[in-house]
């Protein structure tokens, strides 16, 4: 894994606002978005996915997602 900064300001941030599966959404402090840092590796998230441990379904994010998109 690897440490990143914010994806929107490139500001770095140690506030950790939730934490799932052994990764950290961490709140950037000039922006507020919520970004997960370290990083997961590509692999890691296959892995999380293929065995559905995210909180939320994967085949229920992407019926959502399809859903929006038909309307």
């Amino acid at each position: 894994m690897v440490d990143i900064q914010c994806i929107f300001c490139n500001s770095g941030s140690d506030k950790i606002v939730i934490e799932e599966n052994g990764y950290s959404g961490r709140k950037c402090p000039k922006c507020g978005l919520i970004f997960i840092s370290p990083r997961p590796t590509f692999t890691d998230i296959l892995n999380l996915y293929s065995h559905d441990q995210a909180q939320v379904s994967a085949e229920i994010s992407v019926a959502d997602s399809v859903l929006i998109l038909s309307i």
